[in-house]
């Protein structure tokens, strides 16, 4: 929890600091800052929707002069074709052609990976990417005016506080989707929690067209503790 709130404080303070400097801040502030926020998933996925809200929240009541935020959503929850991906670039470029945005913030992995991408061929804004664990950005592919609120998921802990809290357990079974993101965090959780006890130990999956199942065996007494 700690880290997620320290997440959204450097979020909206890197965006706080990229509009204050911004070259289009007219010099009576009646010019209000445009803010393109490029979702991965859509407004309403958890935890998002969250971080979505209270940046929104947050910027527009600390931030001294008006701000105008606009959405554009890359519906990466299916396979998006590359045409189709080209077509989003399009749509973006023809919807700012008269005025690029101030800052744009990309929400999650994909979101991020498409910004990267195609940021040559859409507008020289400072970009912040945001709300995505650091084993997933690219930290390369940032630029002298952009910036990074990043987290990382502690797997091996998310485990030991389930035995924590429910000592008797004796199987996890973790269920997610079959797409590339989704395999990498199942690749990683495989491989993370390799280095637990050896009271857990990694069962053989169940693999489906659109979802894989990991599943982990818990052998032996643990005693209850504080949650970390």
């Amino acid at each position: 929890m700690r880290s997620a709130l320290r997440c959204l404080r450097l979020l909206y303070l890197f965006a706080v600091t990229f509009l204050a400097i911004g070259d289009g801040l007219a010099a009576n502030g009646a010019t209000p800052k445009h803010v393109l926020i490029i979702q991965s998933f859509g407004g309403e996925v958890a935890p998002y929707d969250t971080i979505t809200s209270v940046f929104r929240t947050e910027l527009a009541k600390r931030f001294p002069e008006p701000v105008v935020f606009l959405e554009a959503t890359l519906d990466a929850g299916r396979s998006v074709t590359s045409a189709e991906e080209q077509a989003f670039v399009e749509y973006l470029r023809a919807r700012f052609a008269a005025r690029a945005p101030d800052l744009v913030v990309t929400i999650g992995q994909p979101a991020a990976r498409f910004y990267v991408a195609h940021r040559d061929q859409l507008f020289p804004s400072p970009y912040l990417m945001a709300a995505l664990d650091e084993r997933l950005a690219n930290r390369a592919a940032l630029r002298p005016t952009d910036a990074a609120s990043l987290g990382k998921v502690d797997l091996p802990r998310l485990v030991e506080n389930v035995l924590k809290v429910l000592p008797d357990t004796t199987t996890i079974a973790v269920v997610i989707g079959a797409s590339r993101l989704e395999q990498f965090w199942l690749n990683e959780m495989q491989r993370e929690l390799a280095e637990l006890p050896p009271r857990v130990r990694r069962d053989a999956g169940l693999g489906h067209r659109v979802f894989r199942v990991g599943l982990w065996r818990v052998d032996g007494e643990h005693r209850a503790g504080t949650v970390r």
